[in-house]
């Protein structure tokens, strides 16, 4: 025996709102007009207006504050001044102000600074028989270069400080 549906009703046996011929009522489609209205506390989702958090925080941190240095003013952002705080109480001894500035520093890449080109030592003639041999153990011909004539200890791969070489003159 065949179902008789009423001409409002879908081809799913859904009835249909009468506010709106296109849409279907059903599981998850309420009737609009017992739906929540616009600012029904359960209606969910956040109030036009209202920040959140990290917003709020990140304004205050923002903020311009007046900040005395001896006889000196000056205005700086609420974190700057944090900055300073810390790292001025790690300066005079307190340990977790020290903790905190290393944790900082190495979380911001600062603690490895790069090596000075003062300390590196030069290449001696024990060096450039070891790069020509490199070379030529992979088929790529080099033309020898001759030791440098400077100095004989820079041939043996000893290098003198610079302070033992002055003393060194003067003598």
């Amino acid at each position: 025996m065949a179902k008789n549906f009423p001409e409002t009703a879908g081809c799913d046996g859904t009835q249909r709102s009468d506010t709106a011929a296109d849409y279907v009522v059903g599981y998850g489609r309420p009737p609009v007009h017992t739906r929540f209205k616009k600012g029904h506390p359960k209606r969910g989702g956040r109030r036009k207006g209202q920040r959140n958090v990290r917003t709020v925080v990140r304004e205050i941190l923002n903020e311009k504050i007046t900040l005395r240095e001896g006889n000196r003013t000056r205005s700086l952002s609420k974190r700057d001044a944090i900055y300073l705080r810390i790292t001025n109480d790690a300066v005079s001894g307190n340990e977790k102000a020290q903790s905190k500035v290393i944790a900082l520093m190495q979380s911001l890449g600062l603690h490895n600074d790069p090596q000075d080109e003062t300390n590196r030592q030069p290449v001696t003639a024990n060096d450039d028989a070891l790069i020509a041999d490199f070379l030529r153990r992979n088929g790529i011909e080099v033309k020898p270069t001759p030791p440098p004539k400077s100095s004989d200890k820079l041939e043996t791969g000893m290098a003198e400080s610079p302070s033992k070489q002055n003393k060194e003159t003067k003598s």
